[in-house]
């Protein structure tokens, strides 16, 4: 394995993404993927077993809830349902414990029993409401006063609030705990007006208890759902059992504790429909109960009866006084409930519209409270005209403060439109170079938010910002006119301190405007990146729909254009003294042929000095790579480390020019060079710019078409590669063939040097694809200076593996131009089994089809071969290595097996081998891998898909399959995530780096 070969073609990196411009502040970028839809004769079995799991875990939960209930009833069959006037144990008028409260208790502490681990928050919410429970029963023994309820069921509240199960109404910390427990308050006394009247409690409670099991069950929240699911049982058990009068009131301890449980669970679940209304569904289970306790009190009030006591005044005694009497009440009020939690269960799982489900749902609570209310119970009110006087001018003054505060969102609103539509005219402006026109527009802007912000400042808003639900948007408004507020500002400031026009003109680089503007651009990074913070805090569960988009639209842009400013800060810091502002730099200019493959790009075949001096760019030296050769040093001294010898050596890199490019790691590359060029004659340089014909295209796209001697037409973006790596070696005799590259890349750096190429934003615009595809990469000696070349994407390093990665390089062995015709396809099945501690086992097959396209004759030796004695005409032979950081099991070419080199670089393990693909066939390395990968923060599987900046990009598949028991919840970058969240496919042509990824959860 330790052979040379005389030259080799294309290569590439790692990394990527975008190239932001440093005077833009927005930059966007598209990426659309193909579906693939491909399955696995083993991923078909890995659901089989999963369903079998789930099927299994359902049951065991079924069997927990049933043994829930069973417990419940036979705890009210021993205990014994005491008899009017005196049953088992109590004489007569003593106080007794409700063997169906005591039933509730048994059955709910069972069902928590079950959950695992038993120390979840579902759990600690069970235990709070069983307490509240246990402290019922002493109120109902009278170990404690009557009065106590409300303390100790407040006091339930707030050990919910400590717990961490807190709402988010508001979004003020403190006010969202206080109503919390005023949440708990509420639900629990519903529960209990209910329970005056035998059945009443269970009827309600029941059903509802069953809606919230399942929308926890369909969340994938199943320590609640078995929980509910669990008290549902409890009650039912209860009522079945206590069939002897009182029959099925619930008492103190199972009506306290059934409240508290249910209100628990309404802000513990997570439905599947996204806020505002995913937000209010779990509240609209209850609102049958809390429209009946609103009758109980407004009815009371009305007539001047004390709240404390019990009465006929609760839901169920006012239906009986409409004449349906006691079962037919309970009947009524029992439909109802099923009827209303039915609704919230569909219009979450959007099996109707959410919209209709929810409105359904409150209309019917309405319409029962509505007939409840009517009824006459109360004797006619006498005397109370102040009470409710007070009440009407209250409710008066609210509908008006509301009133004057929706008057002032809308008006806030409209200018806070103005305002964006002005920020975006104003970041359009600045993009084009248009400064003066971007600082006008910025003013507008900042204009409109400061009246956006005055509207939002009055009264009567600021006391709205109290109220549930509508205080969190007023917030969000707010915040989200001042954020406008300070990127306008921001921009303006950017839009003022840039010169009028900054252009690049007869190959000077504007270096002193440029760093004039740095002060300016540092300021508007920092107020972006503090914008960006305060809107990622702010609390969202109860934004509209129309806020909740505004605010993202708004994240996104100042997401990208924080990048883009904290960009340009730097450039405006680093650019002046790049382009010469502090003396004198000269960079090594590599010009790559990719018919002839390298790491990096291809064979080095010409070379070049490019000198800048005060912002003026010029070409000083440009000649064919022979020259190093003939003048170079017996050995170079190599500033690469290692693990680049360890690697190389072999291949003379310390001696050869066709070696310096093996590494896909440009920067790398970079150093080795800039300690190589001196050594064969060169001055010293500052830096390295490699560029392959695909980036003399996007270079000629700037500064428009370039003659050169010896072929007949002008070379154009258009035409350039096809005439450079292929139409040449037909149609010119072999010592103008080989000039023609160098010529084309003479040609077009004079024309750089001299021609008008416009603002910066033009020229990132048009290198943008060739940089992003690695046909244009910079390395510059100066650390800061490297930095900024790494932010801007152009630098090509490539970055520690985070989570998994696959990188493919083919360098050509063959010492021909045949890479030319050179395709890959790339694949990659991988399984991922998650541990639960951010780490996943990673068991998979690498492929790597290469087709050879070659002819095996009509093409000039120099093209097709054959160069070397044991290669045949059109025979491609390549050194094929596959980076990736997990461990070979097996290696196969064809099927058959094959021995590969194993080494270490980048951070990763290396596996290479030479093999030959015949003209006209396809041949497939494959790699059995073995290995672990961790998951990023949030959970995150990413998959790194480096690039070599081959002429024809890679065709990717990548398909993923997770263990049973884990699921994939979300995907970016391409992903497709099949249904059960079990698999996902990715297909994508390999244009530049990227790194979808996928995240994993844990099945509940």
């Amino acid at each position: 394995m330790g052979r040379r070969w005389r030259s080799a073609p294309l290569g590439a990196r790692a990394d990527g993404g975008t190239v932001p411009k440093p005077v833009a502040l927005l930059v966007a970028v598209i990426a659309t993927q193909e579906r693939s839809d491909s399955t696995l004769a083993d991923q078909h079995l890995l659901c089989v077993r999963s369903w079998q799991a789930n099927v299994v875990s359902a049951a065991l939960n079924v069997l927990a809830i049933g043994a829930a209930g069973l417990v419940s009833a036979v705890s009210v069959l021993l205990l014994g349902s005491p008899r009017a006037g005196g049953g088992r144990g109590h004489g007569p008028g003593r106080a007794h414990l409700a063997p169906e409260g005591f039933g509730v208790l048994a059955g709910l502490l069972l069902a928590s029993s079950f959950s695992a681990p038993l120390g979840t928050v579902e759990v600690k919410a069970a235990m709070v409401a069983f307490t509240a429970g246990t402290a019922g029963a002493l109120i109902e023994r009278r170990t404690l006063p009557r009065w106590a309820g409300l303390p100790l069921v407040a006091l339930a509240g707030g050990a919910l609030v400590a717990l961490g199960i807190r709402s988010s109404a508001v979004g003020l910390e403190g006010v969202d705990a206080v109503v919390t427990v005023v949440w708990v308050v509420l639900v629990t006394a519903a529960v209990q007006r209910l329970d005056d009247f035998p059945g009443g409690a269970a009827a309600v409670s029941v059903p509802a208890a069953a809606g919230l099991a399942v929308l926890a069950a369909l969340a994938g929240q199943a320590d609640l759902a078995l929980v509910t699911g669990g008290l549902a049982a409890a009650l039912t058990g209860a009522s079945i059992a206590g069939r002897r009068p009182p029959r099925a009131r619930l008492g103190p301890s199972g009506a306290t504790a059934t409240g508290v449980a249910l209100s628990a669970a309404t802000v513990l679940v997570q439905p599947a429909t996204e806020p505002p209304l995913g937000a209010v569904l779990p509240l609209v289970m209850l609102a049958l109960p809390l429209f009946g306790l609103l009758v109980f009190v407004s009815g009371r009030l009305h007539h001047g009866v004390p709240l404390p006591g019990r009465g006929e005044d609760g839901l169920v005694g006012r239906l009986r006084r409409r004449g349906l009497g006691s079962r037919g009440a309970l009947l009524k009020l029992l439909l109802a409930q099923v009827l209303v939690a039915t609704a919230t269960v569909a219009a979450d799982r959007r099996w109707i519209a959410p919209g209709v489900g929810l409105g359904s749902a409150l209309a019917l609570s309405l319409v029962v409270a509505g007939a409840a209310a009517t009824a006459e119970v109360h004797a006619p009110a006498v005397g109370r005209p102040v009470l409710r006087s007070v009440a009407l001018g209250a409710v008066a003054a609210s509908a008006a403060a509301f009133i004057a505060a929706g008057a002032s969102v809308v008006f806030a609103l409209d200018s806070a439109d103005s305002g964006v539509a002005a920020v975006e005219r104003g970041l359009a402006a600045a993009r084009d170079g248009r400064f003066d026109d971007a600082a006008a527009a910025f003013l507008d802007a900042e204009g409109d938010f400061d009246r956006a912000g005055r509207r939002l400042g009055d009264p009567a808003v600021s006391v709205a910002r109290l109220v549930p639900v509508l205080g969190p948007n007023l917030a969000a408004a707010r915040e989200l006119v001042e954020s406008g507020a300070s990127v306008a500002a921001a921009g303006a400031g950017v839009a003022r301190a840039a010169p009028a026009q900054l252009e690049v003109r007869d190959g000077v680089v504007p270096v002193a405007a440029i760093g004039a503007s740095a002060p300016a651009l540092a300021r508007a990074a920092a107020t972006l990146q503090s914008e960006q913070a305060v809107l990622a805090a702010i609390e969202r569960a109860y934004l509209v729909g129309p806020l909740r988009r505004a605010m993202g639209e708004l994240e996104g842009r100042l997401a990208r254009a924080t990048i883009s400013a904290e960009m340009a800060a730097m450039a405006a810091e680093v650019v002046p003294a790049i382009f010469g502002a502090d003396g004198p730099r000269r960079y090594f200019v590599a010009v790559q042929n990719n018919a002839e493959l390298r790491a990096t790009g291809g064979l080095i075949g010409n070379f070049g000095e490019l000198v800048a001096d005060g912002g003026r760019v010029r070409l000083e030296r440009f000649e064919r790579i022979g020259a190093l050769i003939e003048r170079g040093a017996d050995v170079w001294p190599i500033d690469a480390g290692p693990e680049f010898l360890a690697r190389y050596e072999r291949f003379d890199v310390d001696r050869t020019w066709q070696s310096v490019n093996l590494s896909p790691d440009f920067p790398t590359v970079g150093r080795v060079i800039t300690s190589a060029y001196p050594a064969s004659g060169g001055r010293p340089v500052d830096g390295v710019i490699a560029i392959d014909p695909v980036g003399l295209a996007a270079l000629l796209s700037i500064t428009g078409p370039v003659e050169v001697a010896g072929w007949p037409v002008p070379l154009s973006a258009h035409n350039v590669v096809s005439v450079t790596l292929h139409d040449v070696y037909q149609d010119l005799e072999k010592g103008d063939r080989v000039d023609l590259l160098g010529d084309v890349a003479r040609a077009t750096m004079g024309a750089l040097t001299d021609g008008q190429l416009g603002t910066p934003t033009t020229i990132g615009d048009a290198l943008g694809p060739a940089v992003r595809g690695g046909h244009l990469m910079v390395y510059l000696s100066r650390p800061e200076e490297q930095s900024l070349a790494e932010r801007l994407d152009v630098a090509w390093a490539s970055p520690e593996v985070e989570s998994d990665a696959v990188l493919v390089v083919n360098q050509n062995a063959g010492a021909s131009k045949i890479d030319y015709f050179l395709s890959r396809r790339v694949g990659y099945d991988v399984r991922l089994s998650p541990s639960g501690d951010g780490s996943v086992a990673v068991e998979g097959t690498l492929t790597v089809a290469m087709e050879n396209a070659a002819p095996a004759a009509g093409l000039d030796p120099y093209v097709i071969g054959p160069s070397l004695d044991d290669v045949t005409a059109g025979t491609n032979r390549t050194y094929v290595s596959i980076y990736t950081p997990h461990g070979v099991t097996a290696a196969t070419l064809d099927g058959a097996p094959l021995e590969v080199e194993s080494e270490l670089e980048l951070g990763r393990s290396v596996y290479s081998a030479f093999v030959d693909v015949p003209s006209g066939a396809t041949r497939q390395v494959s790699l059995d891998l073995v290995g672990d990968a961790a998951l990023t923060e949030g959970g995150w599987y990413e998959l790194e898909l480096g690039r070599q900046p081959l002429l024809h990009p890679d065709d990717v598949a990548v398909a993923v399959t997770v263990a049973p028991g884990w699921r994939i919840t979300a995907s970016q970058g391409g992903f497709d995530v099949e249904p059960g969240g079990r698999q996902a496919t990715l297909r994508a042509v390999l244009t530049e780096p990227t790194r979808p990824r996928l995240r994993l959860e844990p099945l509940r």
